[in-house]
C-alpha cells in the first residue's frame, strides 16, 4: 500500500535571544491542509493535479513495457533493466518496476480524488454548475486513462486509499479494471458533450475506442500463458466510437492526442532513461544507432512513421510526449475488426487511411498476406506508445531478446505484478520473492 501522507501545515519557530524576534515565524503559502481541497474554487487545480500525477506514473511504468519489448534494448549498467530486456516482466523485485509503482498507484488514486472531489463536495454545494461539470468531465477522462493504464500494463493491482489497504483486485478480475475505465470515459463523454468541451469529448472518445479494443484483447490473453489460436479481435463498441472520432477529424485528418511533459510539470522517465542515463536505447530492429531500420513492406523504405516518432522521440530528452491515440489507431481497430470478418476491402479501406498520413506511403493493394499488412501497420503506426508488448503476445511474435525461461517466453500475456514495496506495505498483498 502506498503511504500517503495527508499534507499538514506547521509552524517552526526559532527565538533569537538577542532580538526577543522569531525571524522564522512565517507562514508557508505553499502549505496546504485538506481542507483546503475542499472548496469549490481549487477545482482546477485539482484536476490539473491528478493528470499531472498520473502523467508521471505513465512515465515511469512505460519505461519497463517497453523495454520487455523490442521496441527498447538494455545498454546501461543497471541490471534490472536487462532482466526486463530479457523477459523477467513478472519479478516484484525488479527495483524498476518497484520504484514504478508508487507512482501509477498514486496517479491513479488522485485521479479517482479529483473525481470524489468534484461529485461529493464541489458540485454537491454547487448543484448543475457548469464550470464544475466541465471540470468533472476531465477528470473523467483523466480517471479512464488511469485504469486503462494500468489494465494494459499491469497482471494485477491494488486500490489502495493513502493509508488504507486494499486487497488485490485479482489476475483474474483486472478485466474490471478496463470497465472502470470505459464507465469513466462514458462519464466524460457525457458531461463534455453537455457543456460543448470538444477537446475533451474527442479524447474521451479515442480513449474509449481504446478501452473497448483492449477489453476484447484482454478477453483473448486472459487466462495468460499461450499464444491465441486467432489474433485478431473484433468490437462493435470501439468501431463505433473510433468512426465517431474519424467523422470529427476527418477520415484523412492526422491528429493524435499528446501527454506532454515539461520542466514546468513533470519529466517522462522513460525520455529520461533513454536520453539522458542512457541505461536504454531504441530496439535494434528499429534503429541501428545511426540509421533507421524498420523498413515499409509495400515501399521498401525506412517506414517514415518509425523515423518521425523515434525522432521526435530522441530529439526531447527527458521531457518527450507520450502518444495516448490517434487518427491512425482509429483506422487501424477498424482495420482489424474489418479483417476479422473477413471483409478484405474494408481492411484495405482503412489501412491505407491509415498510411495515407504519412506523405509518400503507397496503398496496400494485397501485396503482402493481410495479417502481416496490420502487424506491420500497428508496429509502425503505434510506435513508442505502450501497445507493442501486448502484441507480441497476441500475435505469438518473440522479441529477440527473450531468454527461454523468461516470464514474458513461458506465460504467454505476462505483464508488470504488485511490487514489493506494496507488498511490505500491505497486508493483504503477499509475495514469497519480497521476503
Amino acid at each position: 500500500m502506498r503511504m500517503f501522507k495527508k499534507a499538514t501545515g506547521f509552524a517552526l519557530a526559532v527565538v533569537v535571544a538577542t532580538s526577543g524576534c522569531d525571524i522564522l515565524d512565517v507562514e508557508n503559502p505553499n502549505n496546504l491542509v485538506q481542507d483546503d481541497l475542499n472548496n469549490a474554487a481549487a477545482a482546477s487545480a485539482v484536476v490539473n493535479g491528478g493528470l499531472a500525477t498520473l502523467t508521471r506514473g505513465i512515465g515511469y511504468t512505460h519505461a519497463p513495457s517497453a523495454t520487455v519489448s523490442d521496441e527498447i534494448r538494455w545498454i546501461g549498467s543497471r541490471d534490472a533493466w536487462n532482466q526486463l530486456n530479457f523477459g523477467f516482466v513478472s519479478s516484484a523485485a525488479n527495483e524498476f518496476t518497484d520504484a514504478a509503482f508508487p507512482f501509477i498507484n498514486e496517479g491513479r488514486w488522485m485521479t479517482d480524488e479529483a473525481v470524489r472531489l468534484l461529485n461529493e463536495v464541489y458540485l454537491a454545494e454547487n448543484p448543475g454548475d457548469a464550470t464544475l461539470e466541465t471540470e468533472l468531465g476531465r477528470a473523467n477522462l483523466h480517471a479512464g486513462l488511469a485504469y486503462l493504464w494500468v489494465a494494459e500494463n499491469f497482471d494485477d493491482f491494488v486500490l489502495s486509499n493513502r493509508t488504507i489497504e486494499a486487497p488485490p483486485v485479482g489476475e483474474g478480475n483486472m478485466s474490471q479494471m478496463v470497465d472502470e475505465a470505459i464507465r469513466y470515459l462514458g462519464e466524460a463523454i457525457s458531461l463534455s458533450t453537455k457543456h460543448g468541451d470538444e477537446v475533451t469529448q474527442l479524447r474521451a472518445y479515442a480513449a474509449r475506442a481504446r478501452a473497448h479494443h483492449y477489453r476484447a484483447v484482454w478477453g483473448m490473453l486472459n487466462p495468460s500463458g499461450s499464444v491465441p489460436s486467432n489474433p485478431l479481435v473484433s468490437s462493435s463498441a470501439a468501431d463505433s466510437d473510433a468512426s465517431w472520432v474519424l467523422q470529427r477529424i476527418g477520415t484523412a485528418g492526422l491528429w493524435r492526442w499528446d501527454l506532454e511533459y515539461t520542466n514546468a510539470s513533470v519529466a517522462n522517465d522513460f525520455g529520461f532513461q533513454v536520453n539522458e542515463r542512457g541505461e536504454l536505447a531504441i530496439g535494434l530492429a528499429y534503429y541501428s544507432g545511426s540509421d533507421w531500420v524498420l523498413m515499409d513492406p509495400i515501399d521498401d523504405v525506412a517506414d517514415p512513421r518509425v523515423v518521425e516518432q523515434g525522432e521526435r522521440f530522441l530529439a526531447s530528452g527527458q521531457y518527450t510526449s507520450t502518444t495516448l491515440a490517434s487518427g491512425a489507431e482509429m483506422h487501424l481497430i477498424l482495420a482489424e475488426s474489418a479483417l476479422a470478418s473477413n471483409d478484405t476491402d474494408g481492411f484495405a479501406l482503412h489501412v491505407n487511411h491509415a498510411r495515407a498520413l504519412t506523405t509518400g506511403l503507397s496503398d496496400y493493394t494485397g501485396q503482402i498476406p493481410a495479417l502481416d499488412m496490420l502487424i506491420h501497420e500497428r508496429r509502425a503506426a503505434l510506435f513508442l506508445q505502450n501497445r507493442r508488448l501486448n502484441d507480441h503476445y497476441r500475435f505469438g511474435i518473440p522479441s529477440p531478446a527473450w531468454q527461454g525461461t523468461s516470464h514474458a517466453s513461458t506465460n504467454n500475456g505476462a505483464l508488470q505484478p504488485i511490487t514489493c514495496i506494496e507488498v511490505r506495505a500491505n497486508t493483504q498483498v503477499s509475495n514469497a520473492e519480497c521476503g
